[in-house]
């Protein structure tokens, strides 16, 4: 064999040995056991969404009440579009945004075992070293056959049938998400449960263990869980969008340059105290979301899409009085929710 052969031969092999490790690396932390897990949550692969084969795609999914119509906007960042109607014949429709560009692909599962088929969209991100590989996107369909967002980054590896991070762990038929994330010096085990529609953050007794659980970070794998030592602060986002942390009414928003040159957003929430608070979603992961719901129906938009249609959408919140709740928190040192839900 000659020496260049050989010299790519290496190359290529050490190229999927950094990628593989990419996805795996958050493994080396768990601290759960193959069996404390529970089985795999199976999953129903629909199609892989590569932005150059956009004909190939179906036009429809066989999610929600009667199946959802797929749509792929080029013209604009509303990107992907799902849309369909609800059991009672009211639309709702879901603007993903340009979410996927490096890839990915589309599943369905009853998540909540409702019986009603859920959305999964898994994508890349690129990212490396502690930055998470990818993303995994969620509609749950509620029993009116509306769905309800939830987006978090991860270091997520899947198959055709199964993704490694979403499990039974407690063999009733509803999934769990394995989130973890780095702070601190530690890795950070959460664990997301469905049900409702809707994703909740166990805080507390799950199984054998008390969540969240943290795993010291080494030079090699550790599935020690521990207490963070003093001084330590370990933080993870809180990314459930089951209870809101407050209820109000939009009385502004500003849309404005940072000292990157990076449009950031925020808006003052008049909570139903009458306190006035400011929110910042974050754009770095791009995972918050626009609700709008009313008895017509609903509609569904990721904030970090096209600015515009953003923007018609707050003005009229704003000058309807429509009452808001807000879910999540991704940052510890401000109010960051990831989704604002919008009751008309």
């Amino acid at each position: 064999m000659k020496t260049s052969l050989k010299l790519i031969l290496i190359a290529c092999s050490y190229v999927f040995y950094f990628v593989g490790n990419l996805f795996a690396q958050h493994l080396d932390y768990l601290p759960l056991t193959k069996a404390e897990r529970g089985k795999p949550f199976p999953i129903r692969y629909l199609a892989t969404f590569d932005t150059s084969k956009l004909n190939e795609l179906p036009k429809q999914f066989p999610i929600g009440m009667n199946g959802a119509e797929f749509n792929f906007d080029t013209e604009s960042e509303l990107g992907i579009t799902l849309s369909g109607k609800d059991k009672f014949g009211k639309p709702w429709v879901v603007y993903i945004g340009n979410k996927g560009g490096l890839g990915g692909d589309f599943f369905a599962a009853d998540l909540d075992k409702n019986r009603i088929g859920d959305f999964i969209f898994l994508f890349y991100t690129g990212g490396n070293g502690l930055a998470p590989t990818a993303h995994i996107y969620t509609l749950l369909f509620d029993a009116t056959g509306r769905p309800v967002p939830f987006e978090a980054e991860g270091y997520f590896d899947w198959e055709k049938k199964t993704l490694a991070d979403l499990v039974d762990m407690n063999g009733d038929g509803k999934a769990e998400l394995v989130f973890m994330n780095f702070d601190d010096g530690y890795w950070i085990t959460n664990i997301y449960k469905a049900s409702g529609a809707r994703w909740q953050r166990v805080n507390g007794k799950f199984g054998k263990h008390s969540f969240p659980l943290y795993t010291r970070f080494t030079n090699r794998p550790n599935h020690a869980a521990v207490k963070p030592q003093p001084g330590r602060h370990p933080f993870a986002p809180d990314l459930a969008n089951h209870t809101p942390f407050t209820t109000g009414r939009m009385t502004g928003f500003t849309w404005a340059k940072d000292a990157s040159d990076e449009e950031e957003f925020s808006c003052t929430i008049q909570e139903t105290s009458g306190k006035e608070i400011t929110c910042t979603p974050d754009r770095w992961y791009g995972s918050a979301q626009l609700v709008m719901d009313s008895t017509e129906g609903r509609k569904i938009l990721a904030l970090w899409s096209d600015k515009e249609t953003v923007k018609t959408w707050l003005e009229e919140i704003i000058k309807q009085r429509y009452t808001v709740s807000l879910f999540g928190k991704r940052f510890a040192d401000n109010l960051s929710p990831e989704l604002i839900w919008v009751s008309k």
